[in-house]
């Protein structure tokens, strides 16, 4: 299934940059989609809720760099 009509995207309101990464949740499949705010119709990442409750602890916790690739 394509979500990319459907989804609604959200970023921090603390971005200010351009530089965002946006995020959406499919009530559908019960899944996150992360993206590129740069970037909108390219790749997304997507995780089942227990990958993204990981990946926002590590990122919390200062055990994961959320600006990888740059």
């Amino acid at each position: 299934m394509d979500d990319r009509e459907r989804l609604y995207w959200e970023k921090s309101t603390l971005s200010s940059t351009g530089q965002c990464v946006e995020w959406a949740v499919s009530q559908e499949d019960k899944v996150v989609f992360v993206r590129n705010s740069k970037y909108p119709d390219g790749d997304r990442l997507k995780f089942n809720q227990y990958e993204w409750e990981a990946f926002v602890f590590a990122v919390k916790n200062g055990e994961a760099d959320p600006f990888w690739g740059r």
